[in-house]
């Protein structure tokens, strides 16, 4: 896993695509102190622009947001106002957060092996 900055400048808008076998995980929108001023932060769909957050040196500063995109995904954003926006996140390998999700070998024989030591106490008990 990978951390991942995206700066936004006004006017300049970001395109680009997830690399291959790559997952990334958008979570916050932060406007740079430089230059002062306020910016609305858009994501870019078929033409479509959808806003995300408005931000403002004197004010909202920064604002979470949850944006996954898979494999090859298009990535679009734009900004407009007066100020830039980063975007922070990770990239990650999709290999690598399937192996997570699956449980670790050996998990069948602890649990086992755990389970023959409680009957064992139990009889103990007895």
């Amino acid at each position: 896993m990978q951390f991942f900055t995206l700066t936004i400048t006004p006017g300049e808008p970001y395109l680009s695509s997830v690399p291959r076998f790559s997952r990334l995980e958008l979570t916050r929108a932060v406007i740079q102190p430089q230059p002062e001023g306020e910016a609305t932060l858009y994501f870019i769909n078929k033409a479509q622009h959808y806003p995300l957050c408005f931000l403002s040196t004197n004010g909202i500063q920064q604002h979470p947001i949850d944006l996954i995109f898979s494999e090859q995904s298009e990535l679009k954003f734009a900004v407009q106002g007066t100020a830039h926006i980063t975007i922070i996140g990770t990239l990650s390998d999709q290999h690598s957060a399937l192996e997570m999700d699956q449980p670790e070998q050996g998990t069948d024989f602890l649990e086992q092996l755990l389970a023959q030591l409680n009957q064992q106490e139990l009889d103990q008990l007895q």
